[in-house]
């Protein structure tokens, strides 16, 4: 008898190519063998919330109420006011002042803080948000495009605001471009740089640039066909993610037949005047460049390739290696998608999948995972999802995470056809926890596939045995689990055994097999959704015994 180990807590992350062969971006989990012996095929589960072993994702997200003025859009950028404990999202033509970040049910109502304007469609529309300092007084800044030219505006945390700020009491205002997707950038350095379609400005906010602060215009000018899409300030330098396109990236990945565009990082020192290809960084073979941020200390950006895969680079001192390719509309929509915690990175997909890439536990190596999926909550248009910014933060709720002791959240910008307000909502998710102030939370069934475990030859399998963690629940006749396993890369199950929660107990499950001619093994696993997240069955490994066939054929 011998026996053969197959991973199942997921640690490593995603295999290459989870989302199937290329080109067709077809899902065949049961044909992917490439990869490590931590890594798995494909599903949406969570292996980072109880370490070593696999815990099914949370599916349940709660509605953020607004009592008086609605969301009028799918909520595209967002900024969090540590110091007042509040956190504000702006979108279409609105900003919202959201509540307390330590309450106890954080989103229930919300004051709107500002009305630019109604233009609807092609009208105004806000693109940033920041928090910066203006004569030694905090403000929290909002940049919008308007037909007939855009601005920056400015909200004192408390009732005065004011639309024009920029073009009207800023010495040396000015409009910025109607139709750019205007981004603000806080550097180390004092000042606020903004990114005008293809131009840099610098707005002065220290005892320098005086009361109102002073704006100088054009720092950086590039070619008019060039558009600054976003930028990041690190070690004394200002890396500026550029393309040579006018398309707006504002509306997702378009089908124009673009295939390959001019990108790549512009690193200014934050003094020439001039800009030289001798500080550009090209990235061949891409369409667009999304987003640049920073991880683990490094720039890393996120790019769609010229056959339409998401790409995530980081810079590595000389170019920006691809460390992940995922699937088509995978990358984060906007620039306020992205949670940033240092170690890893969490994003709101365009396509509505949530992702997190990083190291889970120091020391660890980077690994991807998809970890919820939104499309439930997300009314897809034509060739995009609304999908928009998030927040994460951590308050008072009161939480039941397991093994962790955590009461992390999201607030997720979606657009869901179900909902009133036209239809824009935002949701609060908790990725980690079990039951929210005594609401149970309840496992997406994940679609997990193991890696396949090859053997020898035509072997013949007596049994598996799934192991799990030994827990004791109530309820204990309820299902829980289902197990799937797969033969020889077949996509059909050979069969499926149901797990309740009587078999936490035991810790194991022993599946007799008794089938010959077999080359490969896959287990598979899904939660059921009916459940409680509090009594999921979380697996370890999986044993496989069998004998090697000994006649020659």
């Amino acid at each position: 008898m011998s026996k053969e180990i197959i991973n199942l807590n997921g640690i490593e992350g995603l295999a290459p190519r989870y989302f199937g062969n290329k080109p067709y971006d077809v899902p065949h989990p049961e044909q992917v063998i490439a990869g490590s012996e931590g890594q798995y095929a494909d599903g949406i589960v969570n292996p980072m919330s109880k370490l070593g072993y696999l815990s099914p994702a949370n599916d349940t997200v709660q509605n953020v109420t607004v009592t008086s003025n609605p969301f009028h859009g799918v909520m595209s950028a967002s900024v969090v006011d540590s110091i007042n404990n509040y956190f504000f999202v702006g979108g279409a033509n609105h900003v919202h002042k959201m509540k307390s970040l330590t309450g106890i049910v954080f989103g229930v109502t919300s004051a709107e803080i500002q009305t630019i304007d109604y233009g609807g469609p092609g009208g105004v529309k806000v693109t940033d948000l920041e928090i910066y300092t203006v004569n030694g007084v905090r403000r929290m800044f909002y940049s919008y495009r308007e037909t007939g030219g855009g601005n920056i505006g400015i909200y004192d945390f408390s009732n005065t605001y004011s639309d024009g700020w920029l073009s009207g009491t800023c010495d040396g205002g000015f409009l910025t471009g109607a139709t750019n997707n205007t981004r603000m950038i806080v550097a180390d350095n004092g000042f606020m740089y903004i990114l005008d379609g293809s131009s840099l400005h610098k707005l002065d906010g220290t005892v320098n640039g005086g009361t109102n602060a002073t704006v100088t215009a054009n720092v950086l000018l590039f070619p008019a066909t060039f558009q600054l899409v976003d930028a990041l300030d690190l070690k004394g330098m200002l890396w500026i993610s550029m393309m040579r396109s006018t398309r707006d990236l504002d509306y997702g990945e378009s089908n124009t037949a673009v295939y390959n565009e001019y990108c790549g990082v512009y690193v200014w020192d934050r003094q020439s005047t001039q800009a030289t290809m001798t500080d550009f960084i090209p990235i061949a073979g891409v369409r667009e460049i999304r987003h640049i941020f920073s991880f683990q200390g490094v720039p890393a950006c996120f790019t769609v390739s010229n056959t339409r895969y998401t790409q995530l680079r980081v810079y590595d001192g000389n170019e920006f290696r691809i460390v992940q390719e995922l699937g088509f509309q995978a990358y984060p929509r906007y620039h306020d998608s992205i949670h940033n915690n240092g170690e890893t990175i969490t994003w709101l997909s365009n396509n509505g999948i949530m992702y997190v890439y990083g190291s889970i536990e120091p020391g660890a190596k980077n690994a991807l995972y998809k970890i919820g999926d939104m499309t439930g909550h997300i009314t897809a248009s034509a060739n995009f999802q609304y999908a928009g910014a998030i927040v994460g933060v951590s308050g008072t709720e009161s939480v039941t995470t397991g093994y962790n002791s955590t009461n992390e959240a999201y607030y997720l910008a979606l657009k869901d056809s179900t909902a009133t307000d036209y239809a824009y909502l935002m949701r609060r998710w908790h990725p980690y926890s079990v039951n929210i102030s005594g609401s149970e939370q309840h496992p997406l069934a994940g679609g997990f596939y193991s890696m396949v475990k090859q053997l020898p030859k035509l072997s013949f399998v007596t049994g598996i045995t799934i192991n799990f963690l030994s827990e004791s629940y109530t309820s204990a006749t309820t299902d829980v689990l289902d197990i799937d396993i797969y033969f020889n890369q077949s996509s059909t199950s050979w069969g499926r055994t149901t797990l309740k929660r009587s078999d936490a107990a035991r810790g194991y499950k022993y599946i007799p097999i008794g089938k010959s001619g077999v080359n490969s093994v896959q287990v598979g696993l899904n939660w059921k959704i009916a459940g409680n997240l509090q009594y999921s069955i979380n697996p370890t490994f999986a044993e496989i015994n069998y004998n090697i066939k000994n006649k020659k054929i």
